[in-house]
């Protein structure tokens, strides 16, 4: 244990490190416009017919916490690097959750109230892209009250 401390604060400064360093020079999550656009192969297609922004966030969550109830203006793809996450999502028909490890990634609908926790003993680190941000407003997320049918999970 005493060498796993260490090792796990070491590991959060490095990964901070990165995105803090963009933050300070850019004011910000790196952002890009653009669009709009439209692909489509056999499986997949994407479109938007107004120029948004997409943004690129870094994901920490330490152990027993969580990055709080909210929604996107449009899908965010995440990724996990390390750690397991544990995903609520408020739906009609309850709370339903789900639990990503290294390597695993997901997609939250735009507007899904959601919830990342760190129910486990390591840290959790990932990246997050969101898309259909508006346009130069860095608007990448909106903090939401807890929803009534997933109580007592903060």
């Amino acid at each position: 244990m005493k060498f796993r401390l260490p090792v796990m604060i070491a590991a959060a400064l490095f990964l901070a490190s990165v995105p803090a360093a963009q933050a300070v020079a850019t004011g910000g999550p790196p952002t890009a416009t653009i669009g709009p656009y439209h692909f489509h192969s056999d499986t997949f297609e994407i479109f938007s017919k107004e120029a948004t922004d997409v943004v690129t966030v870094p994901v920490m969550i330490a152990p027993s916490h969580s990055n709080g109830w909210h929604v996107h203006p449009g899908p965010a793809f995440v990724i996990v690097t390390a750690g397991t996450l544990t995903l609520y999502r408020a739906t009609d028909s309850g709370c339903d959750r789900s639990t990503y490890g290294p390597g695993q990634g997901f997609v939250e609908a735009p507007g899904l109230v959601h919830i990342a926790r760190n129910e486990g003993t390591t840290l959790v680190t990932g990246f997050a892209t969101i898309l259909n941000v508006p346009a130069a407003t860095g608007a990448f997320r909106t903090n939401v009250a807890p929803p009534d049918n997933c109580t007592g999970i903060s």
